[in-house]
């Protein structure tokens, strides 16, 4: 379900609960307990009970957002979260001397031999990217997201938290490609009422 996953395939070159009961009474902390890999809490919130939490905490903290951050604010936030995120996938930046528009082309065609000429095509400096599906079978063109918080709902979120996205393309260009800085806009996305997730990425 990871959007890192997808992308790797893509890009590759080749609480705990503690207790003391009986205390007193001949018992040492946790003597007890079952082994902690064992531990369950029979009272603790199923899964999808957080899922539907965490996505309607999502919608309602980013409405906050949207009326009380300005809009820079706002997109310089979700794009360092995004390009922390894809940090997380890919590891650091490397200190390769940036690449030619030849050695730009070349990491171009290979992902159009994964994901589709029309998927991912440049125009002069000007390369158009759009995100298709994940290593786990879910595919934008079925209405799934690629962020596992958001996948499936909810269906209209604000574009802010796509800002996300922008970020995480930004560094994913810049350590698979370009090998320095880019410009990323995103044109449309699946959650802020598009069909498709589509970023336009200039080479600076």
């Amino acid at each position: 379900m990871k959007r890192s996953d997808f992308c790797k395939t893509l890009i590759s070159p080749g609480i705990a609960c503690s207790c003391a009961m009986g205390m007193g009474l001949g018992f040492t902390p946790g003597s007890f307990l079952p082994k902690k890999n064992n531990l369950k809490n029979p009272f603790g919130t199923p899964c999808e009970k957080k899922m539907e939490f965490t996505q309607a905490w999502i919608k309602r903290f980013f409405d906050i957002v949207d009326r009380h951050l300005d809009e820079n604010t706002r997109v310089r936030l979700m794009q360092a979260n995004g390009a922390e995120c894809a940090k997380g996938a890919y590891g650091e930046l490397t200190s390769d001397k940036p690449a030619t528009i030849e050695e730009i082309d070349r990491k171009i065609n290979e992902w159009q031999k994964k994901i589709g000429k029309e998927n991912v095509f440049r125009e002069n400096n000007t390369v158009y990217f759009n995100y298709v599906g994940n290593n786990e079978g879910l595919k934008i063109s079925d209405g799934y997201c690629l962020c596992p918080m958001i996948e499936d709902k909810p269906e209209i979120l604000s574009s802010t938290y796509c800002q996300c996205s922008v970020g995480y393309v930004k560094y994913m260009f810049q350590r698979f490609i370009t090998f320095k800085p880019v410009e990323v806009e995103l044109l449309e996305s699946l959650r802020s009422g598009g069909k498709a997730c589509r970023f336009k990425v200039t080479l600076i």
